[in-house]
């Protein structure tokens, strides 16, 4: 039987990519809607309406309809499934989900309305994630077979003695991810139309590491590869990157309004180091940790006082997930080289998302909020034709992934001087929870 050493990529939406294909970041989707809990709880849906202080991330031009000095926190659970394939024969392997949870201060501001505008500071953790995983006992590993021809079945393969049978190491991951955003937001009001910009610092840190082993000698790693963020090995600018968010929102009546937003996306050179059982580790290649960019339009209607209704659609470049790729799914398997595979591929999608909020109206007014998201699959894969067995190695690892569709709900208690929100958003591969406080002055 030959054996093939494979890698995954980090999968990304609205989101981050690494264009490495390293199974410590196999499966992963991320998410990266806007802050707060109340947006959360209507689906995401607020760049129409973005009407209170998390707007300074999400549309900043929403910053001008607070007229009084406010500070809000929000506090999110994310529970992230990680998707790693655990045997089966190819075409049919099969795969399981491994769940990991993080909690953290996600979103903190202060807004302070001025003659001339309104300012805004804040700050916003988008990705935080940790996970362990190790295969290399629990699970059989995937098989496939490759004629002449390309790949084939076992019977055909036991029929042809030309036919060799491959099969993808085990391996173990450990992935530590985060990225921090500390935010400046200006915004001004002339009639209906109010205009505003961000200008965001970022500070990324990364380390992700996979051990492969062989079969033959399992007490010994074939094969380890790790990628961490670039200010380990390239300076300490390198891990830190500015970038700014634009937009527009236009009041048309008392019951309709209209936003637009652009987000510039973040970048990050990553070096990628390896060791196989006779070297030891050494930086193999630099790729990139692309946040690609996006920009949508939403608009918000009331049509009473105590109902609003909010829809948005967002395009996401995931295209750029993978720019400078660089694939290691051949380094250590023979030659020691670096693979160019270039069947790799993502599409850009948009994001649609709509939600609704509705008053109850008391001594303590109370928000019931629901909504709904759809994500589109945005899974980086591998579509080439399958020649060889990197090929094939790369199409079991790098599959078409799923659209996935959000549902939320959300609660909100309306006090005169704060305001406490919860929302909980659920769909197959993600799972939020969220807490936010805002205190008016």
């Amino acid at each position: 039987m030959k054996r093939l050493a494979a890698a995954v990529l980090l999968i990304a939406s609205g989101a981050f990519a690494q264009n490495t294909d390293i199974e410590a970041l196999a499966g992963l989707q991320f998410n990266f809607g806007n802050p707060g809990a109340r947006s959360l709880g209507m689906g995401g849906a607020f760049i129409g309406l973005a009407d209170d202080a998390s707007a300074a991330e999400a549309n900043p031009a929403g910053l001008t309809i607070l007229r009084k000095p406010e500070a809000s926190i929000e506090m999110r659970q994310t529970s992230i499934a990680q998707r790693f394939v655990t045997g089966g024969t190819f075409p049919f392997v099969t795969r399981e989900d491994f769940a990991s949870r993080r909690k953290d201060v996600s979103f903190a501001s202060v807004v302070m309305p001025t003659s001339e505008g309104v300012l805004a500071f804040y700050y916003h953790r988008p990705l935080a994630f940790r996970s362990a995983v190790d295969l290399t006992s629990r699970y059989s590993t995937p098989v496939f077979y490759m004629g002449p021809d390309g790949p084939v079945s076992r019977d055909a393969c036991l029929a042809d003695p030309s036919c060799q049978e491959h099969q993808i190491y085990p391996f173990s991951t450990s992935v530590d991810l985060s990225m921090e955003t500390y935010g400046v937001a200006l915004a001004h009001e002339w009639g209906r139309v109010s205009a505003g910009a961000a200008v965001r610092y970022h500070r990324f840190s990364e380390l992700a590491r996979t051990m492969r082993r062989d079969l033959d000698a399992p007490d010994q790693p074939m094969f380890i590869v790790e990628q961490t963020n670039g200010g380990r090995t390239l300076g300490e600018s390198s891990d830190k990157d500015m970038t700014f968010v634009g937009g527009i929102r236009w009041q048309l009546s008392k019951k309709v309004s209209l936003g637009a937003v652009y987000k510039d996306g973040a970048k990050f050179p990553a070096p990628v180091s390896a060791a196989s059982a006779s070297s030891g580790m050494s930086v193999i290649g630099v790729t990139e940790f692309h946040v690609p960019a996006a920009y949508g339009v939403g608009t918000s209607f009331r049509p009473i006082p105590s109902l609003t209704i909010n829809a948005d659609a967002m395009r996401v470049e995931y295209s750029h997930l993978t720019d400078n790729f660089l694939s290691v799914i051949e380094y250590g398997s023979g030659g020691g080289g670096i693979e160019t595979l270039q069947g790799y591929r993502a599409k850009d999608g948009t994001e649609l998302h709509a939600g609704l909020e509705y008053f109850v109206l008391a001594k303590v007014p109370v928000a019931i909020r629901t909504g709904w998201w759809h994500d589109p699959a945005h899974s980086i894969r591998y579509d080439a034709p399958l020649v060889t067995k990197h090929d094939v190695a790369a199409q079991i690892l790098f599959p078409r992934g799923d659209d996935e569709d959000h549902y939320s709900v959300g609660l909100g208690l309306a006090f005169p001087r704060f305001q406490i929100d919860a929302a909980y958003d659920h769909s197959l591969s993600l799972k939020t929870a969220s807490l936010s406080f805002i205190a008016r002055y």
